[in-house]
């Protein structure tokens, strides 16, 4: 299922692209959240289930910054490994 266009977070609608997100020294960035332009950037590189474990990590640092949540990058990104796995394994149209 691809990505959606398009989410709402916080009640601001966030773009979301897929673009080539590799820089000049060739590496490769998964994704990329911006709350000053309501935008969300994921590497067109990845398969489909990391493009999609990606939307939900840069959701989670949305929320993060909207709610000012105290959270280390490491923990954020081992609750985004732990939705996703619940998403994919529960419920229909997750990707996994």
């Amino acid at each position: 299922m691809p990505l959606p266009k398009s989410i709402k977070i916080g009640g601001h609608r966030y773009a979301v692209k897929l673009l080539d997100m590799v820089n000049e020294e060739g590496n490769a960035n998964l994704g990329e959240q911006h709350t000053a332009s309501c935008s969300i950037r994921i590497n067109n590189r990845m398969a489909e289930s990391q493009q999609w474990t990606t939307l939900l990590h840069e959701i989670l640092e949305a929320l993060k910054y909207d709610l000012a949540i105290d959270i280390e990058h490491d923990d954020l990104s081992r609750l985004e490994a732990g939705l996703f796995q619940v998403l994919t394994d529960n419920f229909r149209g997750w990707r996994g």
